[in-house]
């Protein structure tokens, strides 16, 4: 690990997954901040310490749901290796999950500037709306491969109340990861 973190010009939070054995298996970046600050919310230690101990490999197709989608768009940011395609559920994005932000007691302050201006490549990505307030077409813009579906009549939950479509959605982005898009 030294050799990963020496001489790097900001504090970075890393989480380091032992084994029952506390051998080192793996590490995980899970903030990267300023020179003497890294912000981390604890989800997202525990996140990656719970695929590690399910020993589910990457790489990962990410379902996020409201604020999910800004916490799955920071996750593949962080780590862009990992992530391979994604669905997001009226989701809100960077433009408009401040105040969501602040009811959840979160802190994407050190990722703000990152998170406005990612891109999700040529990632397959579906994208589920159904009302006006959340950031669906800014995050099909975020992508070269992705599907805007708007789903007028269903409420903000639409995997609780039209779990077909969620699920459909989500055997798209796997279907189009498995043959690489075509």
């Amino acid at each position: 690990l030294r050799a990963h973190f020496e001489g790097r010009p900001h504090e970075e939070f890393v989480v380091v997954f032992l084994d029952a054995k506390n051998t080192p298996i793996g590490y995980q970046v899970v903030s990267v901040g300023s020179l003497t600050l890294s912000i981390v919310h604890p989800r997202e230690v525990f996140k990656g310490a719970l695929l590690a101990n399910a020993q589910i490999p990457g790489p990962y197709v990410l379902y996020g749901s409201s604020l999910g989608g800004l916490i799955s768009l920071s996750h593949t940011v962080r780590l862009p290796n990992a992530v391979v395609g994604l669905v997001f559920e009226n989701a809100l994005g960077p433009e408009s999950a401040a105040s969501a932000i602040r009811q959840e007691n979160l802190d994407f302050s050190a990722d703000a500037a990152q998170l406005l201006n990612a891109t999700l490549g040529d990632r397959p990505v579906v994208v589920l709306d159904s009302d006006a307030t959340s950031d669906g077409a800014a995050f099909a813009r975020r992508s070269t491969n992705s599907i805007l579906v708007n789903a007028p009549g269903i409420g903000h939950g639409i995997a609780s109340e039209a779990p077909r479509l969620a699920v459909e959605a989500t055997r798209l982005v796997v279907a189009s990861v498995r043959t690489a898009g075509k």
